[in-house]
């Protein structure tokens, strides 16, 4: 079992640009937008297993992150000469995270693969890596 706790300070900058394709293509603003969240995460794993030579060991992660702030994210756009504002659908202060994984070894090899679920108020993510390493 690992607790873990900490900041995440992140920073979106967006030039304006103009969208096509459609009759009503907006003009979009240029667009900047800081956040900052506490997190806090506990990771498990289980006791390894011996598979085919490999070490097989289960994993899962549960976690909350909390934003700090304000939570609405708006941007402006225009059409026609005419200013709309568009909002972003995130409006939660609080995402609850989970997760399952496995890691094995064998020698100098390893190979982890998971699988996050994230969930808010109005709104639910999924996510997955698989990362390979060789220790030389």
């Amino acid at each position: 079992m690992t607790p873990q706790a900490g900041v995440r300070i992140t920073h979106v900058s967006l030039g304006g640009f103009s969208e096509s394709g459609s009759e009503l293509a907006l003009n979009v603003n240029r667009f900047g937008h800081s956040a900052s969240s506490a997190i806090a995460r506990v990771d498990f794993a289980m006791d390894p297993r011996s598979v085919a030579g490999w070490s097989v060991t289960p994993t899962a992660t549960l976690g909350v992150e909390v934003a700090f702030g304000n939570t609405l994210i708006a941007s402006t756009a225009s059409l026609y000469g005419i200013a709309i504002a568009q909002y972003a659908a995130f409006d939660s202060r609080y995402l609850l995270q989970s997760g399952v994984g496995v890691i094995a070894q064998k020698g100098a090899w390893g190979v982890q693969a998971g699988v996050n679920v994230e969930r808010g108020a109005h709104s639910n993510g999924v996510n997955g890596q698989v990362s390979v390493a060789y220790r030389f």
